[in-house]
């Protein structure tokens, strides 16, 4: 692990203190799932599993939907469908009726975050192997990319991609060697109020073994695992300093 952490939070408070929280991510109860199937079951299996990502998303709570006192809602998930839709690639297009679940969450004593969430800038710097090495950004449409945006679509928690040039250039070498100074700094410049940076090696089995560091203001945490850790890591400490009771 990254050995710089007390000089990185100080950093990143520096850097991003003066931000404000910079995105929206829309309609806060409508999502998209996967759909097994044209049949009723189907259908109500899916609008399951859509209540429990939006559950997860508006408490900032990665166990939200395993709890028994939103159980009620998860179950009877039907119940609150305001729309829904087929969408491509067997996906299913659901809103939910938003009064009803936030007075669900606020019955539970439970915190709601809403929709108006940080921005975070990833730089994820990846060694594959044989000499193949680089730097993720915005215009990436590999596997990798796309997981990290899909869990932090499910969390509510939206991402800048660095651009094209230079910043792939010197972001690899500066995330790899943990000169994270100026890759915290560049925050302000893609507007974003957080910074997520990761150095993965790719593994035998062909798994993704992480170092994430998280810096936003007045917040710093570092973890290991997969790519998903990092959405996950920086979804949590926002959750923990924005959502809030009643």
């Amino acid at each position: 692990m990254n050995r710089t952490l007390p000089w990185l939070a100080a950093a990143a408070l520096s850097a991003l203190a003066s931000v404000a929280i910079a995105a929206s991510i829309g309609d806060l109860y409508s999502v998209t799932v996967p759909v097994a199937g044209s049949g009723q079951a189907a259908q109500q299996a899916a609008f399951r599993e859509a209540m429990r990502d939006i559950l997860v998303r508006a408490t900032g709570r990665r166990d939200a939907a395993e709890l028994e006192s939103l159980a009620p809602l998860v179950a009877q998930a039907a119940r609150h469908v305001v729309s829904f839709r087929r969408a491509s690639g067997n996906q299913l297009a659901v809103s939910f009726d938003g009064p009803a679940i936030e007075n669900a969450i606020d019955a539970a004593g439970l915190a709601f975050w809403g929709a108006e969430r940080p921005l975070t800038l990833v730089w994820l710097a990846i060694d594959r192997g044989d000499g193949r090495r680089g730097l993720l950004g915005a215009a990436s449409t590999g596997e990798e990319k796309q997981r990290i945006d899909r869990v932090a679509a499910r969390r509510g928690v939206p991402l800048v991609w660095p651009g094209s040039g230079g910043d792939l250039g010197r972001g690899f070498q500066q995330a790899w060697s943990g000169d994270h100074g100026p890759l915290v700094a560049a925050a302000a410049r893609y507007g974003a109020d957080g910074v997520l940076i990761g150095r993965a090696t790719v593994t035998a089995a062909g798994r993704h073994a992480v170092e994430w560091t998280f810096s936003a203001a007045g917040l710093s945490a570092q973890t290991t695992g997969e790519l998903e850790s990092g959405p996950e890591l920086a979804a949590d400490r926002y959750a923990g300093a924005h959502a809030s009771r009643g």
